[in-house]
């Protein structure tokens, strides 16, 4: 892995539009639902109360139409699925045939709103025949105490090696690997610094190995710190290469993102 620099951008002001329609989904009477468009279905999970916690909806496009139906409606999953909470993440997965599901916030605004991973609370949806697979054997280091969090997919997959594009194409239904880029909750008076920066773990799905989650490298985050920055955002910018976002300053809710690390895995 190169050495994480900092470097400064230009923001972007403005975005050009071609002009095209903007559809809107009928509501499905759920707030802060997890969803996902694969091709012309979407895919709703969740919600921000534990009336619709355990539940989904699947949606579909009719593109001659343009016109929505509803195969699945407030479907309850099955009893062996955790409830994931509010706010929960989720990524489709070996090209659009999976869609993974990880936990969220405690629906009780009286508890600590932060999340704790475990291979319990890890899920597979299959958007083929709509079953659910817990991912109770995986094994490794867990995320814990995190109060946000980004789910990176790259198109490559975040595992060794380098495969060939031939190779890679038919690896795509079989290897997959998420990032996991967390920021940990705590007492901004009891922390030793006051920068937002996250931690990284890695996720591997591949169905030729044994899943496991493990952080992404000893020491990263006492690097990022060193380059003085408040990182709060983060996406893959290409295949192996990521970007976590910020300022150049403590970020609050008026600071402007200034500031970007790359980071070549």
């Amino acid at each position: 892995m190169a050495k994480p620099q900092r470097r400064a951008f230009t923001p972007l002001i403005s975005i050009a539009t071609n002009g095209g329609r903007y559809l809107c989904l009928a509501a499905s009477q759920r707030a802060v639902t997890q969803r996902w468009l694969v091709d012309n279905t979407l895919y709703i999970f969740g919600g921000a109360d534990e009336k619709y916690a355990k539940s989904y909806s699947v949606a579909t496009f009719d593109p001659v139409a343009h016109t929505w139906s509803w195969p699945i409606h407030r479907k309850e999953y099955p009893a062996h699925v955790p409830v994931l909470g509010t706010a929960a993440e989720i990524v489709p997965v070996f090209g659009g045939k999976k869609i993974l599901l990880l936990p969220g916030f405690p629906f009780d605004r009286k508890l600590p709103q932060k999340v704790d991973y475990s291979a319990a609370r890890i899920v597979m949806f299959d958007t083929t025949c709509h079953s659910f697979e817990v991912y109770s054997s995986m094994s490794g280091d867990f995320p814990s105490n995190i109060a946000g969090c980004d789910i990176l997919l790259s198109r490559k997959g975040f595992f060794d090696g380098n495969p060939s594009k031939v190779k890679q194409r038919a690896e795509s239904n079989t290897r997959c690997a998420v990032m996991i880029a967390g920021w940990e909750d705590g007492d901004e008076d009891e922390r030793e610094d006051t920068r937002d920066v996250p931690e990284l773990w890695i996720l591997n799905l591949c169905a030729d190995q044994p899943s496991v989650c493990k952080a992404f490298s000893t020491g990263f985050r006492k690097e990022l710190l060193a380059l003085d920055a408040s990182l709060i955002s983060c996406a893959v910018i290409a295949d192996k290469t990521i970007a976590l976002f910020g300022s150049s300053d403590p970020v609050d809710e008026e600071k402007e993102i200034d500031t970007y690390v790359q980071v070549n895995i």
